[in-house]
Formats: structure tokens, sequence, C-alpha cells
């Protein structure tokens, strides 16, 4: 094995140490590189004697230290001090690096608006506006523990524990911060609502700042560097880079460099525009984890795709996808509406996805002689339980609601073809839940009222005992009283777009 000059060793520490900002830091990604490219147990000599590295690791005073075995007697340990020391780093493309405290700005491509933004989020107000964040968030969560929300709290953190009744602590902190900024109460209202109407002492600028924190980014992000107390993180789901802090000291970065992972929430600090912080836990991989943090953020973009939409370039190119997706789901399917039963129903999904991530695969750039095409492994798509059991299963895809799925749709069909159906109480029960159940958007009551015109009147007289009922002047009230929260909220496409640093760690062209 050939030995490393001076000059290529003082590249690679470069490498290990980059963005990192003191000497415990360095030790911390120096033995991050180490742990990713090296594979323990090897055999090495130390001062003329042949050993066995076991493990690699940190001592507490941040020395990177091998343990090692030696045949015939015992264990024994070599250590030495990392040889690296941090450097101040060079601004890059002109922009002036002097964001401190522990917060999440939002940090724009434009290099001439970051250094506006890096200047903005500096100084006493950023700094006051942390420590107060943190003031406040402790009295938040004092509150939320509190008597008024006991037995709320309580049901959410029972539901979210183990099957032995067991639940760990970074669980249960997930669970109290969704319960204090998102759990809708009777009144529709949050945990901090009731905090900031009940603290009448606070601050306006202490009440902007709890009630921002009712809308968190919560993403998988790739760590693209360091920048004094900040981390810098791209989210995987919305594309967007957001320049991060922590409200409790820069020790919760430690041992994050370029190309670590981690799962969080970010929330706003509103006094300073674009500005976040960090909420509840925070899980952090290593970059060899990629592979399996890639696939995590493609399931998280499909199953809700709310967390890619942050970012409005991608509801635009979502629509877009949205309209190609259907146009090809009605060429492979004969149309736009089936009713099929429930195994038919998985089968032609599946069989469409293929048929999808052939064509797209088919469309990628030929590559280099010697590689193949990629695509990721497409998961089986399987109907939850709810409509497994079922007896048939409508398929709609529409141009605004996208794709749905909806048990016993062929039996409300018929209902709607031969309204003498609507005597029968299994008819009568089937309309009254697609109507009253609030989690079924109006989607499939709209279908066949447009379908069936000369019955639709009928049908509702009967089974709502309305004998004046008519859908053009009454159906449109019906379905906004009972679905109120589908006519509140602005519409998404129902195709996720992911960016361009997630195809790449998935091996994909972006979609």
């Amino acid at each position: 094995m050939g030995t490393w000059s001076a000059a290529e060793l003082d590249v690679l520490i470069e490498e290990a140490t980059v963005d990192t900002y003191d000497e415990i830091e360095a030790a911390s990604g120096f033995l991050a590189v180490i742990e990713e490219h090296l594979t323990v147990p090897f055999s090495t000599t130390v001062l003329g004697v042949e050993v066995n590295v076991v493990e690699i690791g940190l001592t507490n005073d941040s020395r990177v230290v091998a343990r090692c075995v030696r045949t015939g007697f015992g264990r024994t340990s070599a250590c030495w001090t990392c040889p690296c020391r941090c450097r101040p780093r060079t601004a890059r493309s002109g922009s002036r690096h002097t964001g401190a405290g522990p917060a999440v700005e939002r940090v724009r491509h434009d290099e001439s608006r970051s250094r506006t933004e890096h200047t903005m989020n500096t100084g006493p107000d950023l700094a006051h506006a942390l420590r107060r964040s943190a003031e406040l968030k402790e009295q938040l969560v004092a509150f939320g523990q509190g008597r008024s929300f006991e037995r709320r709290l309580g049901a959410l953190l029972s539901e979210a524990a183990h099957p032995e009744d067991s639940l760990d602590e970074e669980t249960a902190i997930g669970v109290i911060d969704r319960f204090l900024l998102q759990y809708r109460l009777p009144d529709g209202n949050t945990v901090a609502d009731r905090f900031v109407a009940r603290r009448k002492d606070l601050h306006e600028s202490d009440r902007q700042m709890v009630l921002a924190w009712r809308d968190p980014v919560e993403g998988l992000f790739e760590v693209r560097g360091k920048d004094r107390d900040s981390l810098l993180l791209l989210n995987l789901l919305d594309d967007l880079e957001y320049r991060t802090y922590s409200n409790v000291g820069r020790s919760t970065f430690r041992g994050l460099t370029r190309g670590h992972f981690l799962s969080a929430r970010l929330v706003a600090l509103a006094p300073v525009p674009g500005a976040w912080l960090l909420s509840g836990t925070m899980s952090s991989y290593p970059r060899s984890a990629a592979p399996e943090i890639a696939r995590a953020a493609l399931g998280l973009a499909t199953s809700r795709p709310e967390l890619v939409f942050r970012n409005p370039a991608k509801i635009e190119q979502g629509w877009q996808r949205m309209r190609e997706d259907r146009a090809a789901f009605a060429e492979f399917c004969d149309g736009d509406e089936l009713v099929l039963p429930p195994a038919e129903a998985e089968g032609l999904l599946n069989a469409y996805y293929r048929h999808r991530q052939e064509a797209a695969t088919a469309e990628q750039p030929v590559p280099a002689r010697g590689r193949r095409r990629t695509a990721p492994e497409l998961p089986v798509f399987e109907l939850p339980p709810e409509l497994a059991d079922a007896d048939t299963i409508g398929v709609i895809y529409d141009e605004v609601d996208g794709l749905n799925f909806y048990a016993d749709y062929g039996t409300l069909r018929d209902l709607f073809a031969d309204p003498a159906l609507a005597g029968r109480k299994q008819h009568q029960d089937l309309l009254r839940m697609y109507v009253r159940e609030e989690s079924i958007t109006p989607l499939p009551i709209r279908r066949l009222a447009t379908a069936h015109p000369e019955t639709v009147d009928l049908v509702f007289r009967k089974v709502l005992r309305k004998p004046d009922f008519t859908w053009g002047e009454h159906g449109d009230a019906l379905l906004r009283r009972c679905k109120p929260w589908y006519y509140e909220n602005e519409p998404h496409p129902g195709v996720s777009v992911i960016g361009d640093r997630l195809s790449e760690l998935l091996g994909t062209e972006p979609r």
C-alpha cells in the first residue's frame, strides 16, 4: 500500500472538516468520514506490533481513538488527536457570512437577495428573538400539558405508544409538539391559539411568533454546509434551502457535516422575515444512508404531497404532471372512471405504474458505455383494508381532485341508475355515508349527478325524505354544509413533483 503525501493528507482533512466551526466539530466530522469509508475490524501495525483495529470512536476530550486487540494479550487502545484545526471559511460568491443565532431562514438561490437576508438576520434583533422563542416555547409546553388538555393529550400519547405500552422520549416529544401546534380542538383552534388568547400580557410580536408556529415545515433534509452557528439544509421534499439554527445552542449540530441527512420540523420565527426554528426532535443520518433517505423522501412526497407544495413552483409543475398522468391513465385504462373488484383494481394500478415507469426510463439519456439505465424500485400498490374489503372499488381520475378510490362505488352507481333501489336500506345508508362522511370529497356525488340528470332529484328526495329537493337548487349547498373543509382549502395537484437532488439520489431523471 502506498503512502499519502502531506499535501494529499491536507486535502483529505479539509474535505472531512469542511463547514465545521471549532476543533470539537472538526474531530466529529473527521470521525464521520472515517466511519463512512473505513471498514472495521482490520489488521495494521502499531509501534511495530501487529494488531486488529475493532472500533473507532471519540474520547471525552474529543480525540479520535482506535481500539485495538492484539491476539493473546487482551484489548489495548491506541489514541491520537485529530490532526486538524478549523480555519475561518472564505466567503463564497461575494456573500457575507454574518448570520448568527439559532433560527431557520429560507435561502433564495439569487445571491444578491441572499446577501441582503444574511445581513438582515443578524445582530441583537435575531439574538433577542431566539432567546424569546425559547422562553415562549417552554411556556407553551407547560400550558399544553396542563389539566385543561390532559385528557386529549393523554389519548394521543397512548395511541402513539408501542404494543408493549412503552413510549420512547423522541416519540413523546413529537406527539406533544404536534398537539401544541397543529391538533384541532373542538372549536377549531389549536393549543397555540388558546395560549395566545389566555396570555393578555404578551406583546404583539410574541403573539405573532407563537401563532406562526402553527404551520411547520416537515421534511427530510440534506446538510449542504455550515456558516458559524447556522446549518444550511436542502429539503428533499419541497426542494428549497433553509438556513437553520437551534435555540438551545450550537451543540445541537455537533457531529453534522456536509452530506449528512436530517429528519426535522421547522417553525417560523415571525419577527425575523424568512427565519425558522427547529421544533420538536431532530434525527440525523450519515452520508451512507442516502439510498434509504431518498426512498423515504419519495414515499413522503407521494403520500403527503402537501409537503412538496410548500414550494409554489412545484404546484404548477404538479398540475402539468397531473394533466399528463391523467391523460396516460385514461388511455391505458380506457377512461378516467372505473368500477372493479378490489383485487382487479390493485392489479390494474400496479400494471399502470409499471407502464409509466418503463416509459419514463426509456426517455432518459443513453448512459455511458458499461452503465445501465436505473430506476427506483416501485412499491407494490395495495388498497387500505377499508377499501380492500369492499364489493367494488370506484377509481376516478379527476382533472382537479386527482386519482381517488371509493368503496362500494358500483352499488352507489346502481342506485342512481335505478331510483327504485332508494327503498333499500343498504343503498340509503351508502348514499347518506357518501354525503355526510367528511373524508369523502364531493367528487363521486357530483360525477353521479352529472351522469344521471334524469334520476338525481328522485334519488335524493327518497333518501333524504325531502320532497322538494332538486339537485340544481340544493345540491351544492348540501355538499358545502357536509364537507366545508373541501371548499375552504385551495386545491392542490394530486401528483407530486420531486426535485433535482432527490432525483439524483434516486438515480432517476426529475419527475
